[in-house]
């Protein structure tokens, strides 16, 4: 009977749990699926950085944004604590001012961008994707891809004499960048299935772009780019827009469909059936 009992109250609490976990083991970047389409985005989860600068003499802000889309981010060693991005952040923000007169540096901010915060004093990372060919926005029209919207921070904003709680979420668009190899197996395959003056609207993509500099970019390791878009109030919210060209947002990607033939059960489930 004990153990019966014991089963019972440990069923209980994992159903208790089951909404906060729900909210904070959303994101399984292996297996990505939105409408039914699956998407291997796993060998992206890694630590990215970007960097704006924005000069105000005698002072240089030098604004890093630190993302981690898959996972939390990591703790930084060569900060103090207090001005470290909070437990449980994906995406977060840290600002070094820098006094080019006396040549004095600090930090003078660290915001909260998207993460799991319920459980302190922000919001739930609630992720939302969204598939780019079948979204009703005019601007993803004739785009392949995945656009991720995350939440939960929450920032302190001063004006004057008044402070406020300002929302904070990041948005990712995830932009299919073909590879070479993977742009000539495309085009073959169109052309078994369009006619030769179909076929040749296809071109090879917007390469000349990599000397833009409209915002930071970086390589991401994996032949694709992450680009810092804007990070601006947006009514209720301020939000952090990123653009990743990656040839893992492909929806032929060889590398998304493989990884659909491999599951495996993930740490929730494994928690429910304890």
């Amino acid at each position: 009977m004990r153990s019966s009992n014991a089963y019972r109250i440990t069923a209980s609490a994992a159903l208790c749990f089951a909404p906060w976990l729900a909210n904070a083991y959303t994101i399984n970047c292996d297996n990505v699926v939105v409408q039914k389409k699956e998407f291997n985005l796993g060998a992206l989860d890694n630590q990215y950085s970007l960097y704006t600068i924005d000069q105000h003499p005698p002072t240089v802000d030098n604004t890093t944004f630190a993302i981690n889309f898959c996972r939390p981010l990591n703790k930084r060693e060569d900060i103090n604590a207090k001005e470290d991005c909070p437990g449980g952040s994906r995406v977060c923000a840290i600002t070094n001012e820098t006094n080019t007169v006396d040549h004095t540096s600090l930090i003078r901010e660290t915001i909260p961008i998207a993460g799991e915060y319920s459980h302190t004093q922000g919001g739930s990372l609630d992720p939302k994707w969204t598939r780019l060919k079948t979204s009703s926005a005019t601007a993803d029209k004739g785009r392949e891809g995945l656009r991720l919207e995350m939440h939960g921070g929450m920032y302190k904003e001063t004006h004057g004499s008044k402070t406020r709680k300002k929302k904070q979420k990041a948005i990712i668009e995830f932009i299919c960048e073909r590879t070479p190899d993977e742009k000539r197996r495309k085009r073959d395959e169109l052309l078994r299935i369009k006619d030769k003056d179909e076929n040749e609207d296809q071109d090879d993509g917007d390469d000349d772009e990599v000397g833009d500099d409209s915002g930071e970019r970086i390589d991401d390791g994996h032949g694709g780019t992450l680009t810092f878009i804007s990070f601006e109030d947006e009514e209720e919210f301020t939000t952090l827009r990123l653009e990743w060209k990656t040839k893992y947002a492909c929806e032929d990607s060889k590398d998304s469909r493989e990884s659909s033939k491999s599951g495996h059960w993930g740490w929730f489930t494994w928690f429910i059936i304890m």
